[in-house]
């Protein structure tokens, strides 16, 4: 509780602003409240609708025309003057505040604090404390701080090594997403072929198996094993296909040798024109 010099303090205030209200009824009010219409005055703000009242409670002309000033204006000038006298107090409650200094930071604020090591984990707990929360609200506090991976990120790293990065499936579950949908974001982070890359395949022959068997095109497809495969996030799929289409056609002197030779026919060359 504040101390008592301060709680008297502040009857003493309340207490003053009800006597001002209740003496607006007679013309014993236009003398304290002519300091505060001038300052509304001075301000250059006032609508013309109300100076007429401001008038009235300033120089009241009788108890009648004092009673409608108040009744008519009542609302407009208690706004008014509440402004007012918040701009005189105001000061007096920065002054407290820096004399007492007992203003803390919100749960908000003291997280970021936390989270950046600018206060102990102790001072965090002790502040949440402090705040109305209890030990399982702030062990909560401090996980739903704590940032998760995009989607794209986790991927890339789960691609990398899977037994090491599975556990971060769970950082999409945290934002809200379903094993099925998890299940889904796991197939997507494989890279299927481009449109280009199809194109590729169709003029290497990747397609047709009859070739792939003549040209020996699945020559060395142990290969196809290797885990950088997954570290690239090609598809299984569409491995033997880019694995097909990288080998290199021989050149045409390199064809025309060999027909020269006797170890092709006209038939092969025929048919390497239709590949090349």
């Amino acid at each position: 509780y504040p101390p008592l010099r301060l709680r008297k303090f502040f009857v003493g205030i309340v207490s003053w602003g009800l006597e001002l209200l209740l003496d607006i009824v007679g013309k014993a009010a236009a003398p304290k409240l002519k300091p505060f219409i001038d300052l509304l005055e001075a301000t250059g703000k006032v609508p013309p609708e109300l100076q007429p009242i401001l008038e009235e409670i300033k120089n009241p002309s009788g108890e009648v025309s004092a009673l409608f000033a108040q009744s008519a204006g009542s609302a407009l000038v208690g706004g008014a003057i509440g402004k007012v006298i918040d701009g005189i107090l105001l000061p007096l409650a920065y002054a407290v505040n820096s004399g007492t200094q007992n203003v803390i930071l919100t749960e908000g604020q003291y997280t970021m604090l936390w989270l950046r090591k600018f206060i102990t984990d102790e001072k965090y707990n002790q502040m949440m404390h402090w705040l109305g929360h209890d030990d399982t609200d702030i062990a909560n506090l401090k996980e739903a701080a704590t940032v998760r991976l995009t989607p794209e990120a986790i991927a890339r790293l789960w691609l990398r090594d899977k037994p090491t990065y599975e556990y971060l499936w769970k950082d999409l579950a945290d934002s809200g997403l379903t094993p099925d949908r998890i299940k889904a974001m796991k197939e997507l982070a494989y890279a299927m072929p481009t449109p280009n890359d199809i194109i590729t395949f169709m003029a290497k022959e990747a397609l047709e198996e009859d070739m792939v068997d003549k040209y020996g095109l699945d020559a060395e497809d142990k290969l196809l094993a290797s885990k950088w495969w997954d570290k690239a996030g090609v598809h299984k799929d569409a491995r033997r296909l880019y694995w097909r289409s990288h080998w290199v056609h021989p050149a045409f002197r390199e064809m025309t040798d060999m027909l020269h030779r006797g170890e092709i026919t006209d038939a092969d060359l025929y048919e390497w024109y239709r590949l090349v």
